[in-house]
C-alpha cells in the first residue's frame, strides 16, 4: 500500500503511508496494519452563508428608464458615489461550480494534525478491528500531505547526529537535544553504530531508546553520512 485514507471505528480519518504487517509463517495473510507519519485529516467548512451577508450589502434596485438607461427604482434614493461604488465592489466567488448540473466544491481546505502527536514514534500499529476501511485520496490531498511529511523528516534529520564518547569504543547516533543544566545531552531514538549499514538499540536490554549524557562524557558530535543516517531513519 501508499497513502491511504483510514477511517477508523471511532469516526477519525486518519492520512498516512499505511502498509500491511504479516507474520513469516503466513505472509499472505495480514495480522495488522503501520501506519507511517499519521494525520489527522478533515475538511473545513466555511460558513458560506454567513461570509456572503458580511461581504456583500444589500443589493440596489434599478430599473430601466425610456431611454433604455438603468437607474435607480422609484423610492430609492441612490447618490452618484454609491452607483460607483457598486460598479466597482467586487464579490467572492462562488465556492461551487456547475457542471451538467452537478455542484462540484472548489478552493476544498483541508486541516492535518499529526494523530497520537505525544508519540516519539511514527510508525504505529493499529488492530485490523479498529479500521473499517481504507481508501486512496486525491492527487492534490495526497501532494499536501507528502509536503508535511517531507518537513517532518527535514526538521528530524537536522538534528540526528553522530556522536563519539571520550574513553569508549561506542558511536552513537541520535535526535540529539542540547539541555541548560548537566546532564547537557538528550539523546532520542538513540541507537550505536556497528557498520554504517548496521545500527543496533542502544543501550542494550533495555526498552528506554532515550538516553541523557554529560558533556564530559561526549568528545565530539558531528554529522552522519548520508547512508547512515539512511540507515539510522530505516531501523
Amino acid at each position: 500500500m501508499s497513502v491511504r485514507i483510514v477511517r477508523l471505528k471511532n469516526g477519525e480519518d486518519v492520512i498516512c503511508n499505511l502498509f500491511e504487517v504479516t507474520m513469516k509463517d503466513d505472509p499472505k495473510a495480514p495480522v495488522a496494519l503501520r501506519m507511517d507519519f499519521p494525520y489527522n485529516i478533515s475538511i473545513i467548512e466555511p460558513d458560506d452563508e454567513a461570509e456572503l451577508n458580511e461581504e456583500i450589502d444589500e443589493p440596489m434596485a434599478y430599473e430601466i428608464d425610456d431611454e433604455g438607461n438603468a437607474v435607480p427604482a422609484e423610492g430609492v434614493d441612490v447618490s452618484i458615489a454609491d452607483i460607483e461604488a457598486e460598479e466597482d465592489a467586487e464579490y467572492p466567488e462562488d465556492d461551487f461550480e456547475d457542471e451538467d448540473g452537478i455542484k462540484k466544491m472548489t478552493g476544498l481546505d483541508i486541516d492535518m494534525r499529526p494523530w497520537a502527536p505525544l508519540s516519539k514514534d511514527k510508525h504505529i500499529l493499529l488492530k485490523l478491528d479498529d479500521v473499517v476501511s481504507a481508501y486512496e485520496t486525491f492527487d492534490i490531498v495526497v501532494e499536501k500531505y507528502n509536503e508535511l511529511v517531507e518537513q517532518q523528516r527535514v526538521d528530524q534529520e537536522q538534528t540526528t547526529k553522530l556522536i563519539l564518547l571520550n574513553g569508549r569504543d561506542e558511536y552513537l547516533i541520535g535526535e540529539v537535544t542540547e539541555l541548560d543544566e548537566e546532564p547537557s545531552i538528550l539523546v532520542q531514538n538513540c541507537y550505536e553504530v556497528k557498520e554504517e549499514e548496521l545500527v543496533t538499540p542502544f543501550p542494550r536490554f533495555a526498552q528506554q531508546r532515550d538516553v541523557f549524557l554529560t558533556s564530559e562524557s561526549i568528545f565530539t558530535i558531528l554529522d552522519p553520512s548520508p547512508k547512515l543516517l539512511e540507515t539510522y531513519k530505516n531501523a
